[in-house]
């Protein structure tokens, strides 16, 4: 035998040793996993608060876990609440899986009766919550609640009174969790601080809070995530997926379609995609002419909103529709400033609906402190080019303001390293009708080329200003390398 048939030999039989003991490592990690599974507990006083398969007063740290589910707690004992239909702890609670998947499905907690609250339908905190794995899953999570009075469900699956973070070294998927009751938050997860998604690839998906039940008027924060005085991020090396999440039938304010985040929200991704996602007001309560819908999918009071990627940013098909009262942001809405980069931006089909309400603004984005759009790739499939397409802010009794974007503050500024495009776009109202494209103290474009076509700013039966752009109390200004396009946009 030559050394060279000797050594290829002998690596291939050090491989296969190599192979053998990894695969065995594996089976005995997976035979030595633990599952928190189909326990089920009756609230009836203190003694025991809630987690219906593992519960402390103490923090909680596991790592041989690797499903959480098909776990309830259920109270109809006043003033008890549920918490956390899977795992309490009143201190902090630890998942972390080397290697390994870790799922959380099918938990609930359930509160029936008045003041009888239900909060993380799979795992309820007093402290911070923090999951680690190879891949992480939140599915079918509920926390709900069923009374004639104001009671709260918040945290379809996690509900923490500190922060989150959910670490996957894969996919990290949170998917059909729900809050249904009068006041409601986080369809999938709540939180008091802050909040950090965080994976190769990071979905948020049909989740949704529920207050179709409520009609003495209450509010609804993040059909998906809810950070009630902190931040919410998600970072993903791959792409950033949040769609078809909701804020149902609310009957005074409804913030949030997918995210709400008092300080702040960041989507970071390769691409970033956030689509279909909605908040609504119904026509109940006493005075629905106050009712709020903001942000149909992404919703900040305080802090920026920044969405960043290297390649594709898509905020496309998103509203806020309000019966009664006032619309804003149909995709994003904020207090402060709006910055989203990307190697290519699309901003399509959103809409601000408050034909049967009061005022409309920012049929995709409504950003108080002003907004930063910037498209900058040089590829193919990222061209650097920004396209505002037939997006609509539709107001009622009173005006309408942007029939794409509404920026306050600093003014408006699209970027892009191709061209920009702001076509078929549109104001409409029954008051005074402004920008059927961008409303904003200053208007800035800089690109290769600018098309500005078909947008309109349409009253029925006051005043209508900027068939495409109108800046309040500054200048527009359109710079290009090539061509700059306006035609057949209108005010009527």
């Amino acid at each position: 035998m030559s050394k060279h048939s000797f050594a290829k030999n002998g690596r291939s039989s050090k491989r296969a040793i190599a192979l053998a003991l990894s695969a065995a490592l594996l089976a005995a990690g997976a035979a030595g996993a633990e599952k928190l599974s189909n326990k089920y507990l009756y609230v009836v006083d203190d003694t025991a608060k809630g987690g219906a398969a593992l519960r402390s007063d103490t923090d909680i740290t596991r790592t041989n876990v690797d499903e959480i589910s098909g776990n309830w707690v259920f109270t109809d004992k006043s003033p008890y609440e549920a918490k956390g239909g899977g795992v309490y702890s009143d201190a902090s609670v630890t998942f972390t899986r080397s290697g390994g998947s870790l799922g959380l499905k099918n938990n609930t907690a359930r509160g029936d009766g008045s003041w009888r609250d239900a909060r993380g339908g799979a795992i309820f905190a007093g402290g911070d919550i923090t999951l680690s794995a190879s891949s992480v899953r939140m599915t079918d999570n509920k926390a709900m609640t069923t009374s004639d009075y104001l009671v709260e469900a918040f945290g379809g699956a996690l509900y923490s009174l500190g922060g989150v973070t959910v670490t996957a070294n894969g996919e990290l998927a949170v998917k059909s969790n729900r809050a249904d009751g009068k006041e409601t938050g986080g369809g999938a997860i709540y939180a008091r601080n802050d909040i950090l998604l965080k994976g190769v690839n990071v979905t948020v998906q049909d989740n949704y809070t529920d207050g179709e039940n409520n009609a003495n008027g209450a509010s609804s924060y993040g059909g998906a995530i809810d950070s009630g005085s902190g931040t919410v991020t998600l970072k993903a090396a791959g792409d950033i997926f949040v769609s078809g999440n909701d804020v149902k039938k609310m009957s005074s304010w409804s913030a949030g379609g997918a995210i709400s985040a008092y300080k702040g929200i960041t989507l970071e991704g390769g691409s970033v995609t956030v689509r279909w996602n909605t908040v609504t007001t119904s026509s109940s309560g006493e005075h629905k002419e106050n009712n709020l819908a903001d942000g149909g999918a992404l919703c900040s009071l305080a802090g920026d909103v920044t969405i960043k990627a290297t390649g594709a940013v898509t905020l496309a098909n998103n509203s806020a529709n309000d019966i009664g009262g006032r619309a804003a942001g149909g995709a994003v809405y904020t207090g402060k400033n709006v910055n989203l980069t990307g190697g290519s931006v699309a901003i399509n089909g959103n809409k601000t609906d408050a034909s049967l309400g009061t005022w409309a603004s920012g049929g995709a984005i409504y950003a108080a402190g002003g907004a930063s759009i910037e498209a900058n790739g040089a590829s193919i499939e990222s061209n650097g080019s920004l396209k505002v397409a037939k997006n609509l802010a539709f107001g009622g009794t009173k005006d309408s303001y942007g029939g794409a974007i509404y920026a306050g503050g600093s003014g408006a500024f699209l970027t892009a390293s191709g061209a920009i495009t702001l076509q078929d776009n549109h104001a409409t109202t029954n008051a005074d009708a402004y920008a059927g494209a961008v409303y904003a103290t200053k208007i800035e474009m800089i690109g290769s080329s600018i098309a500005v076509s078909k947008n309109t700013a349409e009253s029925s039966s006051s005043k209508a200003v900027g068939g495409a752009l109108r800046a309040d109390s500054g200048e527009v200004t359109l710079q290009a390398s090539g061509a700059i396009l306006l035609e057949n946009n209108a005010a009527k």
